[in-house]
């Protein structure tokens, strides 16, 4: 358990060091730039009361066309490929017996 408080107190004299270091380093600002960086700060806050309506904002996003199917055209989409595999696979096993039989 000591050792975790001086790893502590290290980090806090890191931290003080620190914050000594940048109040010495910064010059104090004249009144009228304080009211400048003050403005500045007010206008890079959002206006949540002027916000879009959320139906809008993400209505934008989604450009992307949608594909509606019933039940019944996607399970007749899945057994033509299901079915599409099946043969593919018989033609690749067997393809000489296949051409050997339609050509003769």
């Amino acid at each position: 358990m000591k050792h975790n408080t001086k790893e502590t107190e290290d980090q806090a004299d890191e931290l003080r060091r620190i914050f000594v270091e940048l109040e010495n380093s910064v010059e104090p600002m004249e009144p009228n730039a304080r009211e400048e960086t003050e403005d500045h700060h007010k206008d890079d806050e959002m206006d949540l009361l002027n916000l879009p309506p959320r139906k809008e904002v993400h209505d934008q996003n989604s450009k992307r066309p949608k594909l509606k199917m019933s039940m019944s055209l996607f399970r007749l989409t899945i057994v033509v490929i299901f079915l599409f595999c099946i043969l593919a696979g018989v033609y690749f096993i067997w393809q000489d017996e296949i051409i050997l039989f339609f050509t003769s």
